[in-house]
């Protein structure tokens, strides 16, 4: 009986935290709420990508990070140096599937005050889930006022009442850096990506998302590209592209490729080492009868 109380007292105040409300992901209040419905369908393809690490942050004396588990319940632990630490920030619930260059990405986010860990229930999470759909899939970020931690490729079945994927599945006994976010996918481009032309006709600018996320970019063609700031990890990148095909400008076509990041190479005439950016295969198209635009707005 002492220990159903007692566990009974701890569960009450992680329930209380777990409270949360929808508003739109960005910085930008002119946020278009348009829904293309055009999904992303392979969101961990080319996952292996990583970004890269400042040696600043070498010398850093705190090393927060993130552990946990997945099954019936989500449930967050925050440690230094492996050791339990209490902390303050907002955990962050991203819907999975929208392509966050065109669409605005709803998030459901969660507060918590000087707590060391966190339980999420199915009723808090399936709020993000779609229709009838059977799986509820969503990105996870975690911020406090200076540090970021984003976990991609959670998979919760309904029918079956647990976690299918995620990364603490992928990644067992692994801690996650809860990190400044100031990373970034920095790498000189080869020949398949300087060639592949503009997100659209007569841009001359590329387009780049992170599937899962509210992160997209615009950057201009150079032989190097730096694409963030965004939170420390490992995530897929994509490269979108806005066709006519046969030229039929009334007609709009997405393709949406992977981009591969190759091992470091020596910048030519220097002795910098910068990974390789190269276009990989394409993942999916998609036509649309409506108009189809790049958002203005950013992360």
């Amino acid at each position: 009986m002492t220990r159903n109380v007692t566990m009974k007292k701890l569960f009450a105040p992680m329930l209380f935290l777990l409270f949360g409300c929808m508003q739109p992901a960005g910085n930008d209040a002119s946020l278009s709420t348009q829904d293309t419905g055009i999904q992303d369908p392979d969101l961990l393809a080319g996952a292996s990508s990583s970004t890269n690490w400042p040696s600043e942050d070498a010398g850093d004396s705190t090393r927060l990070s993130i552990a946990g588990r997945a099954d019936s319940i989500l449930v967050l632990h925050f440690s230094n140096y492996r050791i339990s630490e209490r902390i303050s920030g907002r955990v962050s619930l991203f819907p999975e599937g929208r392509i966050p260059a065109l669409d605005s990405i709803p998030v459901l986010s969660f507060p918590f005050q000087n707590a060391d860990s966190m339980v999420f229930l199915p009723e808090q999470f399936s709020r993000m889930q779609k229709g009838n759909s059977d799986s509820v899939l969503f990105t996870l970020r975690i911020e406090t006022d200076t540090a970021q931690c984003l976990m991609i490729g959670f998979h919760y079945s309904r029918s079956r009442k647990t976690f299918l994927n995620s990364p603490f599945s992928r990644h067992p006994d692994t801690f996650f850096p809860l990190l400044r976010p100031k990373y970034s996918y920095k790498g000189m481009v080869d020949s398949s990506l300087f060639n592949f032309g503009g997100y659209s006709e007569g841009k001359m600018e590329w387009c780049f998302y992170i599937p899962g996320s509210p992160y997209f970019w615009k950057i201009g063609f150079d032989s190097i590209v730096e694409i963030g700031p965004i939170p420390g990890g490992t995530y897929p990148l994509r490269l979108l592209r806005i066709s006519h095909p046969d030229g039929d400008t009334k007609r709009n076509q997405l393709e949406v490729y992977e981009v591969l990041i190759e091992p470091s190479a020596v910048m030519p005439g220097q002795n910098t080492r910068l990974p390789t950016l190269s276009l990989g295969e394409r993942l999916f198209t998609s036509p649309s009868a409506a108009s189809l635009s790049i958002r203005s707005g950013t992360p």
